[in-house]
């Protein structure tokens, strides 16, 4: 999940061992099919955050050893967000 404060530009960071493909809100937004580790940040995918609560969700293919993904969040400049919150879990993380 990630929690907008306000309308945002971001870019996903995103790469995977093997394939991945990447769903926003349930719009496709990344089909990658790759054989073998990618590295981080691999795939940049420019996206557009509303206000509120928005739900990313990744299918990794494994054809053998290992299962592996990255994902981050940031600005198109590559720096931080003050703004988004990730989290595994459905409701905002309360800020300290």
């Amino acid at each position: 999940w990630l929690f907008a404060e306000g309308d945002e530009d971001a870019v996903l960071w995103l790469s995977s061992d093997d394939g991945l493909r990447a769903w926003l809100d349930g719009g496709e937004i990344l089909v990658g099919h790759h054989h073998d580790f990618s590295g981080d940040d691999f795939y940049r995918v420019p996206v557009r955050l509303g206000k509120g609560r928005h739900l990313l969700l990744l299918q990794v293919e494994n054809l053998e050893y290992y299962g592996y993904f990255h994902a981050r969040v940031t600005a198109p400049d590559g720096g931080a967000i003050p703004g988004v919150v990730a989290s595994n879990l459905p409701n905002p993380p309360h800020r300290r």
